[in-house]
């Protein structure tokens, strides 16, 4: 494969491709991200959440599901779009993982973290008038918004500044250790702030992650929320495929709302890589179409495969298209002539 790997080079290097071509990265995404239908998929999402206590999100295995919560994030925390909502997304794998080898605790931990940076970077106390506001300087220990702007300059100066603030929002967070769900139904009750946390599981996660999220989080369902908990103080949102739905669907019945999204079709697919890449010829953008055929997608695709894998799968493809000598090589790649597998 000698002549397929220096030849692959060479190309690249004539169309100004990066060299991890294919594969798909957020830096690439010049055009913004890929949503489909003029983010329809985005407003879906949200109004399933809003509109049930908990929600199973199922995409297809690596296919759009992070891309999707970054944008219902962004929306949900707009200055424009201010939504009388905190959105805490918890990663499952880092919490199975950490040091202390406690999953609840590291749960707990980074939902009250996340909440009180919320309150903090949020500027919730612009959006508040009189009694509310001096609540939530109660509940972050503060006097003022000018206390709330000191640590927020802090975190911004970097260095020792940034340190001591962060040691600041830390100390914050730690008051609500052994109350998380009265800091929630607080939020709730005195400021009219409902609570989503969201946890994203990948799909190659290991199965004792899912099983001990939803272990902890039935413990803290059925022992430690208080019982004038009001319901619509915290909603649950998974992020996750139809096969970790059906596992922790399983182990706990509950009255799940499922958001069903399909998987990429092979024009979207191509769609992504183009949205991504933006090859040039004698230095001017060309579409990806016209020096990679779409054939290539064709070889990879199939609806329940990460998109990880289609680009990796396609890079041995284009490999194969280039085991040619030098002289041969294409303007525009094709797939050599052999069965799809």
């Amino acid at each position: 494969m000698t002549d397929a790997k220096s030849n692959f080079n060479r190309w690249l290097r004539t169309h100004m491709l990066p060299s991890h071509f294919p594969e798909l990265r957020a830096s690439d995404a010049r055009d913004g991200l890929f949503l489909r239908d003029d983010g329809q998929e985005v407003r879906r999402l949200l109004d399933a959440i809003q509109g049930s206590p908990r929600t199973l999100a199922i995409f297809p295995p690596g296919q759009g599901a992070s891309t999707v919560l970054g944008e219902v994030l962004r929306v949900a925390r707009s200055s424009t779009l201010r939504l009388p909502q905190l959105f805490i997304v918890v990663d499952p794998v880092a919490c199975h993982e950490h040091e202390d080898a406690d999953f609840a605790a590291a749960m707990n931990r980074a939902i009250r973290s996340g909440l009180i940076e919320q309150l903090v970077h949020g500027y919730w106390e612009n959006a508040l008038y009189g009694d509310r506001r001096a609540r939530l300087f109660d509940l972050l220990d503060v006097p003022d918004s000018d206390a709330l702007d000191e640590i927020r300059y802090g975190l911004q100066a970097g260095g020792g500044e940034a340190t001591q603030a962060q040691v600041r929002l830390t100390r914050m967070a730690d008051r609500f250790e052994a109350s998380l769900f009265s800091l929630i139904a607080e939020l709730h009750r005195s400021l009219n702030l409902s609570t989503f946390m969201v946890m994203d599981f990948p799909h190659n996660c290991d199965d004792d992650v899912l099983r001990d999220a939803m272990r902890d989080i039935k413990w803290f369902d059925e022992n430690e929320k208080p019982d004038d908990f009001p319901a619509a103080a915290l909603s649950e949102v998974y992020l996750l495929s139809r096969r970790q739905a059906d596992f922790i669907t399983a182990m706990w019945q509950r009255d799940y709302n499922r958001a069903v999204f399909p998987p990429y079709n092979e024009a979207e697919v191509f769609a992504i890589m183009a949205s991504h890449f933006q090859p040039k010829t004698a230095g001017k953008t060309v579409p990806l179409g016209s020096v990679l055929s779409q054939d290539f997608v064709k070889r990879v695709w199939a609806e329940d495969k990460p998109l990880a894998l289609m680009m990796a799968e396609m890079r041995d493809e284009i490999l194969k298209s280039l085991d040619v000598p030098l002289g041969r090589v294409q303007y525009q790649l094709r797939p050599v002539d052999q069965p799809r597998p």
